[in-house]
């Protein structure tokens, strides 16, 4: 049977149905009383289409604040990219002109789909995509990054803020930023508590829907102002 564009996945209806979940019943009802539980993923689940709603009108909105964010703090800046699947988020900051794109995916299928995008497209400098995965170290050549980005991916580490806690050490430029985008379900309540808890609250918050009922929380911490505020994790 062909596939209309734009249909929810079965996968994606999984996530709304969690959405619903987490918004009409108690948390102690509906999950064991854990401070987190990451999400599990498979690198096959681009292969067998499992994503491939990411890319529907449904998802513009998240997208869209992250852009935002960067277009307004870091305009034109050097952008690390995890969990960038097929190079979503990579198409959507091509107009702001990146000065540097590394995008990094646990799936090889991802990585070869956001490669063959990149080849249809006209040349940009200095655009990488990879397989790696951000609970280990990252290979790279080149200064660190002003825009570390992690879309709709955090809640599969293991250890989260250990992650962020590297990265920062690691990875960002002295001046550089944090753009955290989780749709709403009880992990991602969960992990948003446990980030604040370690230090690392957001210098700002943004919160869109769908019409569907889908919300997504997108949170920018700008490293320098929580350094000149004793607050850096």
């Amino acid at each position: 049977m062909r596939r209309v564009v734009g249909e929810p996945s079965a996968y994606r209806l999984l996530l709304y149905r969690n959405a619903f979940v987490s918004r009409f019943v108690p948390e102690w009802i509906a999950v064991p009383l854990r401070p987190y539980r990451k999400l599990e993923a498979c690198p096959s689940d681009h292969r067998k289409g499992r994503w491939d709603d990411l890319e529907s009108i449904q998802e513009f909105a998240h997208n869209s604040v992250i852009a935002g964010y960067y277009a307004r703090l870091r305009p034109h800046g050097s952008v690390l990219d995890l969990g960038c699947g097929s190079g979503l988020m990579q198409r959507t900051l091509l107009p702001y002109k990146y000065s540097r794109y590394l995008g990094i995916d646990i799936s090889p299928d991802a990585i070869k789909r956001a490669s063959v995008s990149l080849e249809a497209c006209a040349p940009y400098p200095d655009t990488i995509f990879q397989i790696g995965n951000m609970e280990q170290p990252l290979e790279w050549n080149g200064a660190p990054f002003d825009v570390i980005i992690i879309n709709e991916s955090l809640y599969y580490a293991e250890k989260p803020v250990q992650v962020l806690s590297r990265l920062y050490e690691e990875v960002l430029a002295p001046d550089g930023i944090f753009i955290i985008s989780m749709y709403h379900s009880l992990t991602s309540q969960r992990l948003w508590r446990l980030l604040a808890r370690r230090g690392w609250r957001p210098t700002d918050v943004t919160t869109v829907g769908n019409k569907v009922g889908v919300t997504w929380t997108i949170g920018v911490f700008v490293m320098n102002t929580h350094k000149e505020d004793g607050n850096a994790p």
